[in-house]
């Protein structure tokens, strides 16, 4: 961060003229949507290693070849520590045809750096990954 001129959007976003937030939206936008165009053929880590939900408590899992593979180990080793009404809700809400596509899985403000009304830099790829199509917005909730 020291390298590449900017401020953590988080820290910026108060100070920004509502143009300049359009402009960032924007910006945001369109690298998100070239993000999705990436298509894989698992569900893992881009090094094919196994995948990790989940950042301050993490799981790993995977590789997996479907995604009924990975609606099987969500429901098998996730789930079954929530509430019983969220499993009632997960069993019958998770799908299998969706496409895999290259994730962030951590987008989010203090990981944005901007200057004035446009993005200097994305960090942390560490999490970047080949989900679900869905997944960049349950990491967002």
């Amino acid at each position: 961060m020291d390298y590449i001129p900017g401020k953590r959007l988080d820290e910026a976003w108060d100070t920004l003229h509502s143009n300049q937030k359009l402009s960032i939206a924007n910006e945001l936008h369109s690298y998100l949507n070239q993000l999705r165009e990436l298509k894989g053929n698992y569900i893992g880590a881009t090094d094919r290693d196994p995948a990790i939900i989940g950042q301050i408590i993490s799981i790993e899992g995977g590789l997996f070849d479907t995604e009924q593979q990975f609606n099987e180990f969500i429901l098998g080793n996730i789930i079954r520590q929530a509430p019983n009404l969220l499993k009632h809700y997960a069993t019958h809400a998770l799908m299998d045809n969706h496409e895999i596509v290259f994730t962030r899985s951590d987008f989010a403000p203090r990981n944005i750096l901007v200057d004035g009304g446009r993005v200097t830099a994305i960090l942390d790829w560490e999490y970047a990954v080949w989900y679900p199509e869905y997944w960049e917005y349950i990491q967002a909730l």
